[in-house]
């Protein structure tokens, strides 16, 4: 069995980055990630997925819709994430670069989950403090983390963290709807 080990928040910004999928590569050539997770939408072509030569890719197609039902599929989506996310956990000179389309919502919650693999003794609320300093607004999509948290103790935290945040930036989403366009991020689905 490896032995693991607990991760400082230092160790956890020079191992974990989030990013969209417009600058998911730009970030890659700077970065040097020994693994990228990228979480898509299925309609996205397939000529659109970057690729990352230099590192383990994995690739996840499901749409960004909170509204979606506990389905086998999300949950063999997180069943395998999880995965991805232990063997990085394990391996101290890894560096994970997570991206979805617009960088804020799939991307954060796996950042979340992510966090906390990488460092179990946390709470929940201190996870989702890790993720603001990765990322300064993010919208992480409620029902991956459900779905992606049923094995971590950190669960009920982590949904009172994101609750308590959406609670207290009440527009961000609305914001990112207004902004992504600008951004240059168009998402064939909206929320």
């Amino acid at each position: 069995m490896v032995e693991k080990r607990r991760q400082t928040s230092d160790s956890l910004e020079s191992r974990l980055k989030v990013s969209c999928l417009a600058r998911a590569a730009t970030v890659a050539e700077q970065w040097k990630p020994t693994k990228v997770i990228s979480l898509l939408d299925p309609c996205l072509a397939a000529d659109k997925i970057p690729s990352f030569p230099a590192a383990s890719h994995s690739v996840f197609l499901f749409f960004d819709q909170e509204s979606i039902p506990a389905t086998a599929h999300l949950g063999q989506i997180g069943r395998e994430l999880r995965s991805e996310l232990e063997d990085v956990y394990v391996d101290d000179r890894s560096r994970l670069l997570i991206h979805c389309h617009a960088g804020a919502s799939r991307s954060t919650a796996a950042a979340l989950i992510a966090i906390c693999v990488l460092r179990p003794d946390i709470s929940g609320r201190q996870a989702f403090q890790d993720l603001l300093k990765l990322c300064t607004k993010p919208w992480p999509n409620r029902r991956i983390i459900e779905e992606m948290s049923r094995d971590i103790h950190q669960r009920r935290e982590l949904l009172e963290a994101v609750d308590l945040y959406r609670r207290e930036h009440p527009r961000r989403l609305e914001a990112y709807r207004r902004l992504n366009p600008r951004r240059g991020i168009f998402s064939p689905v909206q929320r």
